[in-house]
């Protein structure tokens, strides 16, 4: 409160004026300022303008471009298409994409019998016309080549062929899958028997077991670079200077007698590193193990309940550092944890120095487990799908033992997959177990991160300073972190550790690869 005397009528009309005007003082400088802040953003605006002319990125050079080109077409989550995409932004990256062949030299053609799937059509191409296009447009580069035509006319193999003979001496892979070949056979040896001086991975067993003995001699005989076959069920009709070669065998349909007297060979595989069977029957077989000292990759598909105890029993593989093992779904509730406890201590008890092991329908006791892994101390991903198992595992794999250290140090990737909840085994794997062993590998600093997560169908993801799962809300399902939840599995458990794909597919991080399409590469 002011204590002056109080203004007269002329003072106050004074100082009303006074305040109007610097009211008005105040709203011209505003005008001036947004005038100013408007002059300011377009100056920067043209500044923008004449950076991005002068722009480095502008300036690439064209085999930066061109390597940038090929880092698209070799990502397997790119369209197949995306090389067109590339070439019709502008001429720069129309010269880049078109003059840059090796970006064009992995060509996969499905027939999908006139059924669009959104998948084929992104991973594959559907024509003849466009197979061609990409061989033209991949100049002399090697090229892997696969064609999948299951039931397809006689007219189409026949192009397949006539094209597999124009380009034979750069393919470097080759993959014809048709169980019920129309081709000409005439055609299809020549075309096969033409020199193919870069071929390393060979999948046509098809089409060669239907040639006389003159003729698959003549095929298998001149590939110089020949690595990696893939076979339907017989290992006959391969040459023996070929079986020196090999280091990938991957056989659909497996008898284990015969293969096993294949290896039992000395000096007969003496390169061998990868053997797949993804169907492996039943058969007696000898006592005396067969030594597979420079197996390093092992991948099974069993039948039956017997043929993967039987067939682990008669091999030792003291070097192996990758096992997969499936069992048929079928079979799953009839092998005991007893019988797979037995069939992958023949395994363990070499002590190899395992880094990768995925399991599918084969499951072991609490204690049997924590033997297995004690035994694996190099291991680096374990995956365990539709396996019997409870919150155990967590509580092993979260804090180091009192004698030993931690359990499986170097772990980055771990899987599990619980299997549908019976009347005899009702607990499982839960989500507080999973986030348990995270968060304790995550803070202790003498034990590897782990870098992929995944229960059931979920994925655990680190986000900021915290543990979240990526596909379902926290929230749906509360019961889920209970360890003893019986939560339904319909929509769980669907996963399968063998990659199986209606088109050639690049493996998920918990799958491996089975399939005959790929070549073997044992540094990936």
């Amino acid at each position: 409160m002011s204590y002056l005397p109080l203004p007269t009528a002329v003072e106050t009309q004074t100082t009303r004026a006074l305040i109007t005007a610097l009211h008005e003082e105040i709203r011209v400088l505003e005008l001036e300022i947004q005038s100013r802040a408007a002059k300011i953003a377009f100056i920067r605006d043209d500044i923008a303008q004449k950076e991005s002319f002068i722009a480095p990125v502008r300036r690439l050079p064209f085999d930066v471009l061109a390597e940038i080109v090929v880092a698209a077409a070799s990502d397997h989550a790119t369209s197949v298409h995306a090389l067109r995409t590339l070439s019709s932004l502008c001429k720069t990256w129309r010269d880049a994409t078109l003059r840059t062949p090796r970006a064009w030299t992995k060509i996969t053609f499905v027939d999908a019998f006139g059924v669009f799937d959104p998948h084929v059509a992104r991973s594959a191409l559907s024509s003849m016309q466009d197979v061609r296009l990409w061989f033209s447009r991949s100049g002399t580069c090697p090229v892997d080549a696969v064609f999948k035509c299951p039931g397809s006319a006689a007219a189409e193999e026949d192009e397949i062929f006539r094209i597999v003979y124009d380009n034979a001496s750069r393919l470097r892979t080759l993959t014809i899958y048709n169980p019920f070949p129309n081709v000409d056979g005439a055609l299809a040896t020549k075309a096969l028997a033409q020199p193919m001086p870069l071929l390393e991975h060979l999948g046509v067993d098809s089409y060669v077991e239907r040639l006389d003995a003159a003729s698959r001699g003549s095929i298998l005989q001149c590939l110089p670079r020949l690595s990696s076959i893939a076979l339907r069920d017989s290992l006959s009709h391969v040459p023996d200077a070929l079986r020196g070669q090999l280091r990938d065998l991957h056989i659909a349909y497996a008898q284990p007698s015969p293969i096993l007297d294949e290896l039992r060979t000395v000096g007969r595989y003496p390169l061998l590193q990868s053997l797949r069977l993804t169907s492996l029957h039943h058969s007696d077989l000898p006592g005396v193990p067969v030594e597979l000292g420079g197996l390093r990759v092992l991948y099974l598909g069993l039948n039956t309940i017997r043929s993967g105890p039987s067939f682990l029993h008669s091999i030792a593989v003291p070097k192996l550092e990758r096992l997969a093992i499936r069992l048929d779904y079928t079979y799953i509730s009839e092998m005991t944890k007893k019988d797979a406890a037995s069939m992958l201590d023949s395994v363990f008890k070499l002590d190899p120095p395992l880094r990768e092991l995925h399991l599918q329908g084969i499951s072991l006791s609490d204690i049997e487990l924590h033997k297995a892994l004690c035994r694996l101390p190099l291991l680096e991903v374990l995956v365990m799908l539709e396996t019997k198992s409870s919150d155990k595992l967590c509580d092993a794999l979260s804090a180091p033992r009192r004698r030993g250290g931690w359990i499986c140090p170097r772990l980055t990737h771990l899987c599990v997959g619980n299997a549908t909840a019976t009347r005899a085994h009702k607990h499982s794997v839960s989500r507080a177990g999973v986030e348990k062993v995270a968060h304790a590998r995550s803070i202790a600093g003498d034990v590897a991160t782990l870098r992929r997560v995944r229960l059931d169908t979920s994925e655990l993801c680190y986000v900021g300073t915290a543990w979240a799962w990526d596909s379902e809300e926290r929230g749906e399902d509360d019961s889920s972190s209970d360890s003893d939840s019986t939560s339904s599995s319909d929509v769980r458990n669907h996963d399968n550790v063998f990659e199986s794909g209606r088109s050639p597919t690049v493996p998920l991080w918990w799958q491996v690869d089975v399939s005959p399409y790929f070549n073997f590469d044992p540094d990936t």
